[in-house]
């Protein structure tokens, strides 16, 4: 790693917000990482009725899809009853992190999009933001939080479980895996963005805009399908869009409220966005050229939105109170189905493409 890039990272890491700051300032950071740490004297008064809780919600783990019954006040764009889902085949699998009520503990799960079959790949004693598929399906990348303003990105070869570390160079955080697998993009708890070739590398590449040579502040980034081009949020949870190259300056995309979550389908961009204290599904046009559409609102949040590889279907982490389960839009029908429905936490869903 070069002596430039490093004091770079000093220098952002040392002008970087408190961790106190970085919460306010992007929500979406406290509700998907794991819970890891959380009040033990609270666990202790509860253990006589956690184990019973966890027990039963071990068997009640469904493992066929169901239909979110009837349509509640305030939804939009969802079907009152839903229709006959398709073939396993036709929706594909779904990875995602599975933690205990309490944190500690992160389950690496793979199971069908129809919620049939989950089986468990790896169990990651880690803190969490992000996971994202190759587009082989044949390994997942994710950020490991190892405290005191250090951390790496890791991959996991989804058929072994076995993880081996890319890079690991300040706290890399929300990586995303590029189209034709070549690269991966990531953020610094500082803000910047980078990216590094798929197989690792010992320094990254910072993402800039035409005519600024500082490094290009952002959040949650995801490829655009063609992969010259990046979505992202900044601290003030706009959405912007920017070509990787460096060839023309970011561009903020039209939107409601502040996003939280991105993810750059093919048939547009999906983000999470706080509207009257609610995160809600809404798709932007990536060219500004048409208004924010509003894909879901349901009663609680919806966060963490991922397209599937054809952008039929979108799964997403649905959050009522304290509790985040996995959910499936189809993006044709508008039925909702409830992949999961326990006492654990659901986070970061991401489509494993067909090998």
């Amino acid at each position: 790693m070069t002596d430039g890039f490093r004091d770079e990272l000093d220098r952002l890491a040392a002008g970087a917000p408190t961790p106190d700051e970085r919460r306010d300032q992007v929500v979406r950071a406290a509700r998907r990482r794991s819970r890891v740490g959380m009040v033990v004297a609270s666990a202790i008064a509860v253990t006589g009725v956690l184990v019973g809780v966890l027990a039963v919600g071990a068997v009640l783990d469904r493992r066929d899809a169901r239909p979110i019954g009837p349509t509640p006040t305030g939804v939009v764009r969802v079907s009152e009853s839903a229709s006959t889902p398709p073939p396993i085949e036709a929706r594909g699998e779904l990875a995602y992190f599975r933690d205990g009520p309490f944190g500690g503990s992160a389950q690496l799960m793979v199971r069908n999009a129809d919620g049939s079959d989950p089986r468990t790949i790896g169990d990651l004693a880690i803190s969490t933001s992000r996971l994202s598929v190759a587009p082989d399906g044949s390994q997942a990348v994710f950020d490991h939080g190892l405290g005191e303003g250090s951390g790496q990105l890791e991959v996991i070869d989804l058929s072994t479980g076995v993880v081996h570390t890319i890079f690991d160079v300040g706290q890399p955080n929300g990586p995303d895996w590029s189209n034709d697998g070549s690269t991966i993009v990531f953020s610094t708890d500082s803000g910047a963005l980078f990216t590094i070739p798929s197989g690792g590398a010992d320094s990254g590449i910072p993402v800039r805009g035409e005519g600024d040579g500082r490094f290009l502040e952002g959040y949650e980034a995801s490829w655009s399908p063609d992969g010259d081009s990046l979505v992202a949020i900044d601290d003030a949870g706009e959405v912007f869009v920017v070509e990787v190259d460096g060839t023309s300056p970011p561009r903020r995309l039209t939107s409601i409220g502040r996003a939280g979550w991105t993810d750059w389908g093919p048939d547009g961009i999906v983000v999470s966005t706080m509207v009257n204290d609610s995160w809600g599904l809404y798709e932007l046009d990536p060219e500004n050229e048409t208004p924010p559409q509003l894909l879901l609102d349901r009663p609680g949040d919806e966060t963490a939105p991922e397209v599937s590889p054809d952008g039929n279907f979108l799964a997403f982490i649905g959050i009522d109170g304290d509790q985040q389960d996995l959910f499936v839009l189809d993006l044709g029908s508008d039925a909702v189905d409830q992949l999961t429905d326990d006492a654990a936490q659901e986070l970061s869903p991401a489509w494993i493409p067909s090998s």
